[in-house]
């Protein structure tokens, strides 16, 4: 029998583990596919092309996205009168319709969206047609001898597909649609899965020849969308196959699933050093090429590799940085010859990472806390294409097992010895960790709140419109200043800046770029920031800036906090 200790282990982190692998018929009839690794079974029934309703309604928002490159998803107000849901939705946004599966929403939506768009959005991800597609045709609400159908096969690869690959012009959309899948899996149309980490969607579809009965689809994929199951109850409705295929969900894959985290993401190094300090030797591989690097041995990474789970020690040149990680390393090395390097590490290896970068001195209870955070952080799903975090305060600083540094320059980093960190949580604290991710919370953290903690929707633009506040720093704002000097901005901006202007736009925070003979640009904190990063360092902006003066070197911004200011404040 499991002590309660080990049974919330378990429970907790089978909620970012992968599926399991269930196919075949379920209870009551039940239809389960499962995608695992790029394949799809079982072969019975995979290829049949069928109407599956609301599942199409992600790609209605990939084709509202394709056919509007600015501007936030519009917000609908569902009455109630051509949704599932009699009573209607009330006003909904992107996420909130995807998450309750708004007929009302979506059919607006579609109706942004010509007719040439629809279609091709749907055509792109599977779906056949016999005729030209109506707003209700794209969202399931079928006209006779219109029925948009996909085989499971294609349907489960679409979705995976939106999990996995960033849209090119506006993956805002797409991230928007992300979260409503994942609040669909915990409180939505799906939310009899009840699984933590989980994008879900269902939809409901008459029976042929009958003018009440209907069918029941439910789609499951994990977070990284390389595992999902899809399941189709031929009497019910999606609420109801997500419920049976919960009851299917009888174990999980041993051990928890890896966190994926882009390291030195905002560096392009020259040469990347690898030293095995796991003590045995570890497998490489290259392409069909198997090989070993010996304990204490180092390989120089010039071409695309694996490195199997280890412990390592990152050297860059020719920043002087230095990282001791343990986990499995994915290098692609791309055009110019820097390499692209991946650590897959456990949840708590993620976390232990994230607590040394983000508070690395806090108390016990407030390291805690944040460990809690960055477990429902990670919960929502990734955040890039390859994988679910960077290393930059764009997701989170983690650094691994250390050693601290100190960057003496934008280029230049020193550390002072070469020991791994101790680990940031005992085994007690990790397990009051997880069972206190599973509470509600704050996902997100920052750097100082700076005295107003700011919501998703003014930082991002979309997420929620509310923030609690910090109780910390009600009346210490914690402001900077930093120039800008005109050389770097018409470098940057290619062209005299004439004008640099915070304002608020519905709520969201964004900055207007004037620059002499070109159009004018309109950016938000994180676009601004990651700018000015790439001549400036990562400190030219701390914080979503409040005005700009003119100087006559350039401009003078001012601001207060660090970070985006949204979420758990982690300043003491």
């Amino acid at each position: 029998m499991l002590t309660r200790r080990a049974a919330v282990r378990l429970a907790v982190l089978a909620a970012l583990a992968p599926l399991p692998a269930l196919s075949g018929m379920g209870g009551e009839g039940l239809v389960v596919y499962t995608l695992r690794d790029g394949e799809v079974l079982p072969e019975d029934g995979v290829d049949v092309p069928q109407p599956v309703g609301s599942l199409q309604k992600p790609f209605i928002a990939r084709a509202w996205a394709e056919g509007h490159e600015t501007g936030d998803p519009p917000r609908f107000r569902c009455e109630g009168k051509t949704c599932w849901l009699r009573a209607g939705h009330g006003e909904l946004g992107l996420s909130a319709a995807m998450a309750e599966s708004c007929n009302e929403y979506f059919v607006a939506l579609a109706r942004e969206v010509s007719t040439s768009g629809l279609a091709s959005a749907l055509r792109d991800a599977g779906f056949t047609f016999s005729q030209s597609v109506t707003a209700e045709d794209a969202v399931g609400l079928a006209r006779a001898g219109t029925t948009v159908r996909i085989t499971p096969r294609a349907l489960l690869l679409a979705y995976a597909g939106l999990v996995r690959t960033e849209w090119p012009a506006r993956d805002d959309v797409r991230r928007a649609v992300l979260e409503g899948l994942g609040r669909a899996a915990s409180s939505g149309t799906a939310s009899a899965l009840a699984r933590r980490g989980l994008l879900a969607k269902t939809g409901t579809v008459p029976v042929p020849g009958s003018r009440l009965a209907t069918s029941g689809w439910a789609l499951a994929l994990d977070s990284a969308g390389r595992s999902g199951r899809l399941a189709f109850l031929p009497r019910g409705t999606g609420a109801e196959a997500a419920q049976q295929l919960a009851r299917l969900d009888g174990h999980v894959d041993e051990g928890p699933a890896g966190v994926r985290i882009a390291l030195f993401s905002a560096l392009r190094p020259s040469r990347v050093a690898v030293l095995n300090a796991s003590g045995h030797p570890v497998r490489v591989t290259h392409g069909a090429e198997r090989s070993w690097l010996g304990p204490e041995a180092t390989l120089t990474l010039t071409r695309d590799l694996r490195l199997e789970d280890g412990l390592y020690t990152l050297s860059l040149a020719p920043y002087g940085l230095v990282r001791h990680v343990r986990g499995a390393l994915d290098v692609v090395v791309g055009r110019g010859g820097a390499p692209r390097i991946t650590l897959t590490t456990t949840p708590r290896g993620a976390v232990e990472g994230i607590l040394d970068g983000e508070l690395p001195t806090g108390s016990p209870e407030r390291r805690q806390e944040l460990a809690a955070a960055v477990l429902r952080f990670l919960a929502r799903g990734p955040r890039h294409n390859t994988a679910d975090i960077c290393d930059l305060t764009h997701c989170a600083r983690f650094v691994g097992l250390g050693p601290a540094v100190v960057w003496e320059s934008p280029v230049r980093a020193r550390h002072d010895g070469l020991r791994p960190l101790p680990p940031a949580l005992g085994d007690a604290a990790w397990e009051a960790a997880l069972l206190r991710s599973r509470e509600s919370g704050p996902s997100l953290f920052t750097g100082h709140c700076g005295g107003a903690t700011l919501s998703e929707h003014a930082v991002w633009g979309r997420g929620e419109r509310g923030a609690t506040p910090c109780l910390r720093h009600a009346s210490s704002p914690n402001p900077y200043s930093r120039t800008l000097p005109a050389v770097d901005l018409e470098a940057l901006f290619r062209g005299p800046v004439t004008a640099l202007v915070a304002f608020e736009d519905d709520g969201v925070r964004r900055v207007r770029v004037e620059v002499a003979g070109r159009p004018e640009r309109t950016l938000l904190y994180d676009d601004l920031h990651s700018l000015l990063a790439a001549r400036l360092g990562w400190d030219a902006l701390p914080a979503p800036p409040d005005r700009f003066e003119r100087t006559a070197s350039g401009f003078r911004v001012l601001g207060r906090g660090r970070g985006h200011r949204v979420g758990l404040c982690l300043a003491t």
